[in-house]
């Protein structure tokens, strides 16, 4: 081999810390839990297709015993329509703008956390471990090829744990959402039925990444502003500053405000069949556009994840959030954003994330639905024209 002909064509390998990295992937599930789209006519969460009448303040709780459980009540209110509520008209009860946005960052951390942990993990897959990636600057000769490393050590392998949420020092909290005209009442989350991601190290060290613990009363967070400042407007939200994040190593010796008691893990990575597919279908930007073989690869691997049969809306979103993250991540490649990046700051997102986190005009602020969701759903080519 002529090594310096060769040299200038490969790619050229570049290594992503997930210590400086792990809070872009936390931005990652806050910005997407925004896109949502209504099933015939309404949302799957019933805070978001009703007025709130009644509900304690969202905060953490001081554990007694660990192991305990506190449920909490939303009593829901008139149904309003699928144009948004503002937070004033949305949360009544309380005068205080602060707090109707704990309401709203509680209610929206609520949802689709399996799909937003399962979607994530293939956007790493795609977009870093790819050799299919587009440099956008368009230059000649070598281009890069990605890796992920923790210190030093190369990343062997990632996926999803599956498996339950305990609390330890803090209280694991469940809502219920109560409607006292039909009686009904739902809960939408499930703590025995938890998602997260883990990392590997060629040596053994195991990372592990929870980004959906906020709304089960865990308040670890981190700062997400650095990852913003340089992403396209569309693709910056001012509501996700502080984003749920609990990045843990192996033989971390720091107080442990939650438990995660794996049952089940999925390597992504390994995942020969996954990668092939992604790679061959990286430009559909519509799930039912995708040849019946390719999606026949998702829907099984979702489906062994989760246990159970997926349903067609699960499809379109775990999809929209394949593209529209995978448009977010392909831009800080490109342009090496993680360069400058940063030690993360750790924070509570309890205290945080209240009305200093919104900006514009308070009274016009529209329950967040509409303006992004709409726009992302109706429009396949948004996030990657």
């Amino acid at each position: 081999m002529d090594w310096p002909v060769h040299k200038g064509s490969c790619a050229r390998t570049r290594q992503i810390n997930l210590k400086v990295f792990y809070p872009f992937i936390g931005y990652l599930f806050e910005y997407l839990r925004k896109i949502m789209s209504p099933v015939d006519g309404k949302y799957r969460h019933p805070g978001l297709n009703h007025n709130l009448a009644k509900a304690p303040l969202p905060t953490t709780r001081k554990a007694a015993h660990p192991d305990s459980t506190y449920h909490q009540t939303v009593v829901l209110d008139e149904e309003h329509g699928n144009d948004g509520p503002g937070l004033t008209e949305w949360v009544k009860f309380k005068p205080n703008f602060a707090d109707r946005a704990k309401f709203w960052y509680q209610v929206t951390r609520e949802d689709n956390n399996f799909e937003l942990t399962t979607a994530i993990s293939l956007i790493l897959l795609a977009e870093i471990y790819s050799t299919n990636f587009e440099d956008d600057d368009q230059t000649t000769g070598a281009k890069p090829c990605f890796r992920l490393e923790h210190g030093n050590s190369p990343i062997s392998d990632f996926g999803i744990c599956k498996g339950r949420i305990r609390g330890d020092r803090n209280r694991l909290q469940v809502w219920c959402y109560v409607n006292p005209v039909t009686k009904e009442k739902q809960t939408v989350q499930d703590p025995d039925n938890y998602y997260w991601l883990y990392f590997r190290t060629i040596l053994g060290e195991e990372v592990t990444l929870d980004c959906c613990s906020f709304s089960y009363g865990m308040d670890l967070c981190v700062d997400a502003r650095p990852c913003l400042t340089k992403l396209r407007s569309e693709l910056s939200n001012s509501t996700c500053k502080i984003v749920p994040a609990y990045f843990r190593t192996s033989g971390h010796d720091e107080p442990s405000h939650y438990t995660l008691i794996e049952e089940k893990r999925f390597s992504v990575m390994h995942n020969t069949r996954i990668h092939k597919a992604l790679v061959e279908t990286h430009r559909h930007s519509i799930f039912s556009s995708m040849p019946d073989e390719k999606k026949d690869v998702f829907r099984g691997f979702m489906e062994e994840v989760s246990g159970k049969p997926w349903r067609p809306y699960q499809e379109e979103l775990f999809w929209w959030y394949r593209v529209c993250g995978g448009a977010m991540l392909r831009q800080v490649l490109s342009e090496r954003h993680w360069k400058e990046w940063k030690k993360p700051i750790r924070c509570k997102g309890s205290e945080a994330n209240g009305a200093e986190l919104f900006e514009g005009s308070v009274d016009d602020f529209a329950i967040g639905l509409v303006e992004l969701a709409t726009m992302a759903w109706k429009d396949p080519l948004y996030f990657t024209g």
